[in-house]
């Protein structure tokens, strides 16, 4: 059994380590804005699974919980960059190779991937 990293104590509220590792494995491919997009689009389909036409006032309205499977619908309804565009990131990727540094250091955390390829391949 993998060891809890303490620095990601908090992101675990109503996630068990599996599914983090499951909804990171989904979005492996997306930046940050897809992912942005992602968590925008579960939380309006949350909401509306809640309350439908029916809203009730600000002051009654109970939290917004986002199931795992709404992000993971919301992740198969948007196609990323690097598969979009793959040609041209491929063609940063190659530019950057040559003259660019790392701009932080490889995820040791229970939740990394390990060194994963934008373009599926490990």
């Amino acid at each position: 059994m993998a060891r809890f990293d303490p620095r990601f104590r908090d992101w675990g509220d109503g996630y068990s380590e599996e599914e983090w590792k499951r909804l990171l494995k989904a979005t492996q491919r997306c930046v940050g804005a897809e992912i942005q997009a992602i968590v925008e689009r579960a939380a309006v389909f949350s909401f509306c699974e809640m309350f439908g036409d029916d809203v009730a006032p600000a002051s009654e309205l109970p939290s917004l919980e986002i199931t795992l499977s709404a992000l993971l619908a919301a992740r198969q309804t948007m196609n990323p960059l690097a598969i979009r565009e793959a040609d041209r990131v491929e063609s940063m990727r190659n530019i950057a190779a040559l003259h660019g540094l790392p701009s932080s250091s490889i995820d040791s955390s229970i939740y990394s991937l390990g060194n994963v390829d934008i373009f599926g391949e490990t």
